[in-house]
């Protein structure tokens, strides 16, 4: 920063200056021609040069400290773009400079911190993506491999049919998940809270997945012990949390070697709050992995076992549901089943969303 560019920027507060120099001046003038005397004009050059000395010093020391800052200011605006440089404005000489500084410190942390959340968020959409499109190619394979079995063989044709329908349904879960993951980002826009009745979504959910019951020879179990199941909650999204828990319970039971397979949807009531919980007795969740169950990409050693995880059905539910306000939780038994809780709270809890 020039002296010049100095003096310009300064320009108010050096017309200040000077104006109270003459009005002193002119007040002191005033004063001595009312006793009949006047100033001299020795007194009135020594006057401006003691006030002309002051100032110059003044202004000195104050532009050698913003001329500092000033320059750091310029250096920082030329490497902006990295992030290594956020630090060279660190000495503030002057109370403005510090708050100027502590202002900048703020408005970057919050922009950093945004930063980051929403680079997270992009990877983690991206990982999700790979994975899905990399899970996507299996069934496609299996579908081309059924195809070309069925017209060796027309006697299998109908296996064939049924193997074809199985993989579609696979196609259309990752589907379904790839767009409920999308819509997520911007789940402030997609959601409406509505009364819903609870007992309808489940049973809705079981009837459109009979036929994956049927062919995994599991056995579902509806119990409702609740007076009334309505609960407040967005139902596009309830039906989305349902049908993950559904899948989930599915795909994990059908693995295990019990003759009587089967998953129990429960609606109970407790302290005036609807609980639903769906139970199953499939192979378990190990101990080790139940606290992260509900971290995003995560898929365990069940996850190595079926090779179908994507890790997100439960990091979604999770989320959906800390943002609808409902509560949710797991437990499991290695080798007896899992049960996943979700709890509806009472009328006013939605206001807190």
């Amino acid at each position: 920063m020039g002296m010049k560019n100095y003096l310009m920027d300064r320009f108010l507060f050096i017309s200040a200056y000077w104006f109270q120099v003459l009005i002193v001046l002119v007040i002191i003038q005033l004063d001595f021609l009312h006793s009949h005397h006047s100033l001299r004009k020795e007194n009135v050059a020594y006057i401006l040069f003691l006030c002309l000395f002051i100032f110059t010093i003044c202004i000195l020391i104050d532009y050698t400290i913003k001329k500092k800052f000033f320059i750091k200011a310029e250096k920082f605006l030329e490497n902006s773009n990295k992030q290594e440089h956020t630090v060279i404005l660190e000495d503030a000489g002057t109370r403005e400079q510090r708050e100027f500084l502590r202002i900048l410190q703020k408005v970057q942390s919050t922009y950093l911190t945004s930063l980051r959340k929403n680079e997270k968020k992009q990877q983690e959409y991206l990982q999700f993506m790979n994975l899905w499109i990399h899970q996507m190619k299996t069934p496609a394979f299996v579908i081309s491999l059924v195809l070309d079995k069925a017209r060796k063989k027309e006697s299998a044709a109908e296996d064939a049919l049924e193997s074809i329908r199985q993989e579609n349904e696979r196609i259309l879960q990752g589907l379904d998940l790839v767009l409920h993951v999308a819509r997520y980002n911007e789940f402030e826009k997609d959601y409406k809270i509505e009364y819903v009745q609870l007992e309808s979504s489940v049973r809705k959910m079981i009837n459109e997945n009979k036929r994956t019951f049927i062919s995994s020879a599991i056995f579902p179990v509806f119990e409702v012990t609740a007076e009334n199941s309505v609960v407040q909650t967005d139902k596009k999204w309830l039906e989305f949390i349902i049908n993950q828990l559904l899948h989930n319970a599915i795909k994990y039971t059908k693995l295990t070697q019990k003759e009587k397979k089967h998953i129990i949807f429960s609606i109970s009531m407790k302290a005036e709050n609807t609980i639903l919980t769906i139970s199953d007795n499939g192979i378990g969740i190990p101990q080790k992995d139940i606290k992260r169950v509900f971290d995003p990409f995560f898929t365990g050693e069940n996850g190595r076992v079926t090779h179908e995880a994507t890790g997100m059905g439960l990091f979604l539910t999770k989320q959906i549901c800390d943002r609808l306000g409902h509560g949710v939780q797991i437990t499991s038994t290695e080798g007896q089943g899992t049960t996943v809780t979700i709890l509806f709270g009472n009328e006013h809890t939605y206001f807190n969303i």
